[in-house]
């Protein structure tokens, strides 16, 4: 099973890059013209290179979004909330999804997993009643996190003009009420937090693939996940979250369905229905966010693609399938 999955990671890996070299694609071309010009503060070019975009292909979200911004950042609200609400649910599934929580989340349930196992709790029920347990301890917290997060943000609002991500409002923030010392705290509880995340994630990646390939070292793998994080953090958060968002639309209705799979009654664990719901999940998603010509029109022109679910329908004719067989 093991094989399987790694020869599916490279096929998809293969895909993306694939995909992310046909830059001849004129709605791509548009897109990363109106990206380039919010990034630049020419806002009003940006707002007619994303309009094009749109008119080319008026299924994909990330346009209405990029316009909407833009929109924002001339204070034309009006205009940039007619945008935001045209796909209200793609905006929240983009932004949510962009942060890696359910994607992360899936690395870290291998590490409770795997640190309950070294404690000596080793049958399956007692895993899923103490990760259970653990899980809604955190999801509590977090969503107490993200409220304050949020209240934080709307009153910001009316003081500050609208920045490129949250991370600055924090920081305006902090620094009026704190001066210098607050500025050195939140950068404090930065390293802290993303400390914790980072280990966590190159524990998990580095046992996997360790397990893949025995022969390699489990430091020498630790070491190059962490050396290659350290090196992409410097391209600055708003430039690591433009090139993440193709590919992270593409992964995050398969992290969706593994999760939601695992959930559905014991008939539905079989091994064909893991697959095939998978396996057409995919085929969707990654054309459907990554340019692949006609196929990603074709993909793009699935029922409720245009709320950014055209992966759902695949999905539920996988598990369907995988139940017959």
């Amino acid at each position: 099973m093991k094989r399987v999955l790694s020869l599916v990671l490279a096929l998809v890996l293969t895909l993306t890059l694939a995909a992310c070299g046909d830059s001849s694609a004129k709605w791509q071309e548009q897109y990363d013209l109106g990206v380039k010009y919010l990034d630049e503060g020419k806002y009003e070019e940006a707002i007619l290179a994303f309009t094009a975009a749109i008119e080319l292909d008026p299924r994909r979200p990330e346009a209405f979004i990029g316009r909407g911004d833009a929109g924002a950042r001339l204070n034309d609200l009006t205009a940039a909330q007619a945008d935001y609400q045209a796909n209200p649910m793609v905006k929240g599934f983009l932004e949510g999804y962009q942060t890696m929580d359910t994607i992360a989340a899936l690395n870290f349930g291998l590490v409770i997993a795997t640190t309950l196992r070294s404690l000596g709790v080793e049958k399956k029920n007692d895993l899923i009643h103490y990760t259970t347990r653990a899980g809604l301890a955190a999801g509590a917290i977090l969503s107490a996190v993200y409220l304050m997060l949020s209240y934080m943000g709307m009153k910001s609002s009316a003081v500050y003009a609208i920045p490129e991500n949250g991370a600055v409002v924090l920081r305006l923030i902090v620094k009026q009420l704190f001066g210098d010392v607050g500025a050195v705290l939140l950068a404090a509880i930065f390293v802290i937090a993303c400390f914790n995340t980072c280990v966590g994630l190159i524990a998990s990646v580095g046992e996997y693939f360790h397990e893949l390939l025995p022969r390699l070292p489990y430091p020498a793998i630790a070491a190059f996940f962490a050396l290659m994080s350290m090196l992409l953090a410097n391209i600055g958060l708003a430039d690591i979250l433009r090139l993440s968002v193709p590919v992270l639309n593409a992964i995050y209705p398969i992290a969706i369905i593994l999760i939601v799979v695992e959930f559905l009654p014991g008939r539905f664990q079989r091994t064909s229905v893991w697959r095939l719901s998978i396996l057409f999940t995919a085929i969707q998603s990654i054309p459907a966010a990554l340019p692949f010509g006609p196929l990603s029109t074709l993909m793009n022109a699935l029922p409720l693609s245009s709320l950014g679910f055209g992966w759902l329908l695949p999905a539920l004719i996988g598990i369907g399938a995988g139940l017959l067989m």
